[in-house]
């Protein structure tokens, strides 16, 4: 395995099984309110967010 090969400790390690199913609504509000304040303004100082960093994302 190649988390082995390069001595990475993947005991912890969880798979996602189920990255085809979309994100409930819930989750997205959530993740939204979560980054909101990291939004890029006017007003914002300290770390931010850009249109086109969230897009990538």
């Amino acid at each position: 395995m190649l988390l082995s090969k390069f001595r990475i400790d993947y005991s912890d390690l969880v798979i996602i099984t189920d990255v085809d199913v979309p994100p409930k609504s819930k989750t997205k509000k959530w993740f939204d309110d979560l980054i909101r304040p990291l939004l890029q303004s006017a007003n914002n100082e300290g770390p931010q967010l850009t249109a086109g960093e969230l897009e990538a994302f």
